[in-house]
């Protein structure tokens, strides 16, 4: 999943000029989008920066149960950011919808008159 630096920064707890940092280092592999924003994929930010919320020192016992535990916490993460994101598309998705219908009865009711205009 790509991230902005907002994102990334709001995710982590952390500044966006902190992320860029971390891309401009190489910690954090990051790329320009279309109209010049820094892009960065969530599972290298969360590798270097765990999520806001989790411990900044992971201790591990010897089978890492502690590690899987953050890891599974930071998917929890993205998985809501997933969701809020799939909301806000099914929002617009409805509201266009609604334009085009909108549109559609608009546009075939005037059809209609001019159709019977013509015909009558």
């Amino acid at each position: 999943m790509v991230l902005t630096l907002a994102e990334a920064a709001q995710a982590t707890g952390v500044s966006r000029s902190t992320i860029l940092r971390h891309i401009k280092s190489g910690r954090i592999s990051g790329t320009r989008g279309n109209k010049g924003a820094w892009l960065v994929e969530a599972d290298e930010v969360f590798q270097v920066l765990p999520a806001q919320g989790q411990p900044k020192a992971i201790q591990q016992d010897g089978q890492g149960r502690t590690t899987l535990e953050a890891e599974i916490a930071n998917l929890k993460w993205v998985a809501k950011l997933l969701r809020r994101q799939l909301d806000d598309l099914t929002r617009d998705r409805q509201r266009w919808a609604a334009q085009v219908s909108k549109a559609l009865l608009t546009s075939s009711g005037a059809a209609l008159r001019v159709w019977r205009r013509l015909a009558g």
